[in-house]
């Protein structure tokens, strides 16, 4: 069962932008264009660019911003920080999180977000001692059980995993990348009716968190729920149309259920943007063949 994996600290990150990142697109746009040199209206349009996913827009407010002299700093360099990172550049991240940091060194958010660069640049002791102070001056930091949950099971520690989720998401009750990674852990240790649970909650908390509503598909397909699996599994494709895994299972639980034309047109998409995909290649084989009773894989 796959864990939303860069996406889950994208996920924590979109936790951050819900509390944070609230300001109405349209006044900040206007803001700006009336004053032009004020930091803090570059600050709040940033913001409220990334709570539209216009990331690269967000970066060149908050680069504006930082041009500018002004005790706006500290959050503009955290913003330029998050925003690089959700456009997959964690190697840039790193300077504008530290001095973020240091310019607001009790803000446990910010802490919690230099944790994630390090995650995301494969420095994971530096991350977890970056979770680890921010548990240690909060234990119900939402954020940073979130990221010690993740190097957790990143780590084959699931039982501890599922403490630090359960933790996260007490905390934080409407996340459903947490929901998401709690239930990959259960799972894994064969926790099956609590990660049902838990997938569906992922999916009533957020119905656009693609891994989420596949995760959640594969499990009821593999209780021989294959009547509800199937619009979970159409859902995710639709959301993660270059998904193999999400296309494959679909195309299975249609072959199962008799459509087969259904099942090879997903597997000859699959083919179309990964030819070497094997599982695709080896049940598009398979429909000219009687065994067809495999469950959607893990």
């Amino acid at each position: 069962m796959l864990l939303v994996a860069v996406a889950s600290v994208l996920g924590l990150l979109t936790y951050q932008r819900n509390a944070l990142y609230a300001d109405p697109l349209a006044l900040w746009e206007d803001n700006v264009a009336k004053q032009p040199q004020n930091p803090r209206g570059r600050y709040h349009l940033g913001r409220a660019l990334i709570n539209v996913n216009r990331y690269t827009e967000a970066l060149e407010q908050f680069d504006a911003g930082l041009a500018m002299t002004s005790i706006e700093d500290g959050k503009l360099a955290a913003g330029r920080s998050l925003v690089l990172l959700l456009l997959g550049r964690p190697s840039e991240a790193e300077q504008p999180a530290r001095r973020a940091c240091e310019m607001e060194p009790e803000n446990l958010e910010l802490r919690t977000n230099l944790g994630n660069v390090f995650w995301l640049s494969g420095r994971l002791a530096d991350a977890e001692r970056e979770f680890q102070q921010v548990v240690a001056k909060d234990p119900q930091n939402a954020g940073a059980l979130f990221g010690l949950g993740n190097l957790a099971y990143q780590a084959g520690k699931k039982e501890k995993a599922v403490v630090y989720f359960a933790g996260s998401f007490a905390a934080y009750p409407v996340s459903a990348e947490v929901a998401n990674n709690l239930a990959g852990a259960l799972l894994d240790l064969g926790r099956h009716a609590e990660a049902l649970d838990c997938f569906r909650c992922a999916v009533r908390l957020d119905p656009k968190l693609g891994r989420a509503r596949a995760n959640y598909a594969t499990l009821l397909a593999r209780a021989g729920r294959m009547e509800e699996a199937i619009p979970e599994y159409e859902a995710a494709v639709r959301l993660m149309p270059a998904d193999a895994e999400a296309r494959v299972n679909l195309g299975l639980a249609y072959q199962l259920g008799g459509a087969l034309a259904a099942a090879r047109a997903q597997y000859e998409e699959v083919l179309r943007f990964q030819p070497e995909n094997v599982a695709a290649r080896e049940r598009l084989a398979s429909l000219s063949k009687d065994g067809t009773s495999q469950r959607p894989k893990q």
